[in-house]
């Protein structure tokens, strides 16, 4: 079951949806490591966060249509508790 299919169908194989639900963390983990995978980008993000602090930080995504359809809200550092979206 695809996370978009859950959205759709919340109802229908309750284990598979919570299965999947678990899977969140690893996606935006894994999207935060390919966001900064370029060493210039992630120092900048460091930077950010030391000066202007989470609170302040703005992401602004631009791309394709398929591109937006990713789940950005779910972009997490292993350095913070939560994903980012809940305080960036």
């Amino acid at each position: 079951m695809v996370f978009r299919d859950h959205l759709r169908y919340p109802f229908l194989k309750a284990e598979k949806a919570w299965a999947e639900a678990g899977k969140i963390a690893g996606y935006g983990q894994a999207l935060f490591q390919q966001v900064f995978a370029d060493p210039d980008a992630y120092a900048e993000y460091k930077r950010c966060l030391r000066v202007d602090g989470l609170d302040l930080l703005r992401f602004e995504i631009v791309g394709s249509p398929g591109f937006n359809t990713w789940h950005w809200e779910a972009v997490h550092d292993l350095a913070l508790p939560r994903p980012i979206e809940q305080r960036a």
